[in-house]
């Protein structure tokens, strides 16, 4: 019998590239670093749309992620409300937390390399021509439950990283039992940039955060530092956090 094993769900194999990328107008997903061993890495940076590529190891952490992307002065573009969690299980099998313009995690994602059951690779791209049927393939791809194999690499798109005084934010709160004062309540809201909203199921209420973004402090304002990730995957892995103890050889 033949086993593939992914290891890149349970520990660094290399230092990160901490590549800037790119400066292009239009993304190219086409990867030339065939190796595995490149944790996550800044593909291209389109500076037109303020967006960028990054190709991320399947078992790289999302915090880890996080970190790693404020360094190169980007942002996910959905935050989601986990912190720990892989990408390749944040694209497998969706998380919690969306936007409005983005949708879920697994709809930043532009594209996957999937290992199938004999080991070879499969590469789906956002691009990739629609089929007969009217779908792409890369609506098969995101949240695939695993059925298409083992994902290992996650093409995510990100935006350039904001500075503190960037979001001009507002916060409203809204208590009615009729549909139309819902309705004209929530028209205003969505026109903001960025929406969370949140419901007290004891007092029935809604309460919306809302926020607007400016490009008026790219140059002056203050950076998003982020915190240090608390735990190496390797510590997560020895304490037995967030899954399925490591047994074997050198783990008991």
């Amino acid at each position: 019998d033949t086993y593939v094993i992914d290891m890149s769900m349970y520990q660094d194999i290399r230092k990160e590239d901490s590549s800037d990328g790119t400066d292009q107008d239009q993304h190219d997903l086409s990867d030339n670093n065939e190796s595995p061993f490149v944790r996550m890495k800044v593909l291209s940076r389109n500076n037109r749309a303020r967006e960028a590529i990054v190709v991320v190891n399947s078992g790289t952490r999302e915090d880890e992620l996080e970190y790693f992307l404020t360094t190169n002065n980007l942002a996910l573009k959905t935050v989601t409300a986990g912190g720990i969690f892989s990408l390749g299980g944040m694209t497998s099998n969706d998380v919690h937390g969306g936007s409005i313009k983005n949708g879920i995690f697994a709809e930043t994602c532009a594209g996957f390399d999937i290992m199938l059951w004999d080991g070879s690779i499969i590469k789906i791209r956002e691009d990739d021509p629609i089929r007969e049927d009217g779908f792409r393939p890369i609506q098969f791809a995101r949240v695939n439950l695993g059925l298409l194999g083992i994902v290992t690499r996650v093409f995510v798109k990100c935006d350039f990283r904001l500075k503190q005084e960037s979001l001009q934010g507002r916060m409203a709160y809204i208590n009615t039992t009729i549909a139309d004062e819902f309705v004209v309540a929530f028209k205003d809201f969505v026109d903001h940039d960025r929406l969370e909203c949140f419901y007290n199921p004891y007092s029935g209420g809604f309460m919306p955060l809302m926020w607007d973004l400016t490009n008026d402090f790219d140059q002056t304002g203050n950076p998003n530092k982020p915190p240090e990730p608390s735990m190496s995957t390797i510590e997560h892995a020895f304490d037995n956090l967030y899954g399925s103890p490591l047994q074997g050889l050198f783990f008991k």
